[in-house]
């Protein structure tokens, strides 16, 4: 039986926690296909010119709480963004 688009997301949320884990990791796994090959090279700069920045000093570390008072403090809520924090991953929101 086929599902309409806007009805999977509440079936899948039904789901106990490890299906819904499954799910997401099967889901995940279908996008790395369309993932641009020189992706994971041009990460690879940025996060060695972010650790350059880093150790030079020209640049400095914020954490979660400070990124989120400053967002609150500017009238940025978290819920305007179009991602998801999650303690270890950012996930995009899904509107309904």
């Amino acid at each position: 039986m086929e599902k309409r688009g806007s009805e999977i997301p509440g079936h899948a949320l039904a789901l106990p926690p490890e299906s819904r884990a499954a799910l997401a990791d099967s889901l995940l796994d279908s996008l790395e296909a369309e993932v641009d090959e020189g992706a994971a090279d041009e990460w690879r700069a940025e996060v060695h010119k972010r650790i350059q920045e880093l150790d030079a000093g020209t640049v400095r570390a914020a954490s979660w709480q400070e990124v989120r008072s400053r967002l609150n403090a500017q009238n940025r809520p978290m819920s305007g963004l179009p991602v998801e924090f999650h303690p270890g991953y950012w996930r995009p929101r899904i509107e309904p």
